[in-house]
């Protein structure tokens, strides 16, 4: 039961969907708008999702993702316990972000409070990430988890951050024994601190308060525009404070 969610879906409301043979529904159960009560909504979606098992792309912790249409997945929260509603955090940074890193954002076309119907994007591999970004993913994951970015991010200017932090980075390894590894990780460093693509992530992360570290394999998405495969980042929602 694929969820409407802009002027074209909404006009085949009760319609059935030719992808899942089943109709297509509105998340809003009120004259007010939307399901506002966790355990209500999780109700509601459950009980979408026991009848007709749509196809699951990933489950984390706390928020899972299916195929919504050929366009879109449906991504909602089932549990607020452990990091708090990264859902809300997410719809709230695509707001106040979206229009100028609209080239690294999946669109959100329709969302609740724990829901929401997302532009769909391809999982990326390591393989993929080297294509796009020419910085083996692996420098990468080494790269995000040495990086030190305050969860208070923005008092600095972004470039003055960035100077002061390759200094710290290199210095950290040089101080290590060296070896084929380090001088590795030293010259992959200052290749993604010049790397236009690995910047912005950083540059979003930085003034959005998310951590860094979570831009893993995980959470980094593509897409093809104008023939050219491009990252997405596909969850954005946490932020470390729950």
């Amino acid at each position: 039961m694929p969820v409407v969610y802009d002027e074209k879906t909404e006009r085949n409301l009760g319609k059935i969907h030719r992808g899942t043979n089943t109709p297509w529904i509105s998340p809003f159960s009120s004259e007010d708008g939307q399901i506002e009560k966790y355990d209500e909504f999780s109700r509601w979606k459950y009980g979408i999702l026991g009848t007709i098992k749509p196809k699951q792309i990933f489950s984390g912790s706390s928020k899972i993702c299916f195929i919504n249409d050929e366009n879109t997945v449906f991504k909602y929260i089932y549990d607020l316990q452990i990091f708090g509603n990264q859902i809300w955090k997410e719809i709230l940074i695509y707001k106040k972000r979206a229009k100028k890193y609209f080239d690294l954002l999946p669109k959100i076309f329709n969302y609740g409070k724990f829901w929401m119907v997302e532009e769909k994007v391809k999982i990326c591999s390591e393989s993929q990430f080297y294509l796009m970004t020419k910085i083996p993913y692996k420098e990468w994951e080494f790269f995000i988890c040495n990086m030190n970015m305050p969860k208070n991010s923005g008092k600095l200017p972004f470039n003055a951050f960035l100077k002061k932090e390759k200094r710290r980075l290199l210095k950290k390894y040089k101080n290590l024994d060296a070896d084929s590894d380090l001088k590795r990780h030293i010259k992959y460093t200052n290749k993604i601190f010049e790397n236009e693509i690995l910047l912005k992530i950083m540059e979003f992360c930085y003034f959005s308060g998310i951590l860094i570290c979570d831009m893993h394999i995980e959470n980094i998405g593509y897409k093809i525009e104008n023939g050219k495969k491009v990252i997405k980042i596909l969850d954005y929602g946490y932020d470390g404070k729950d």
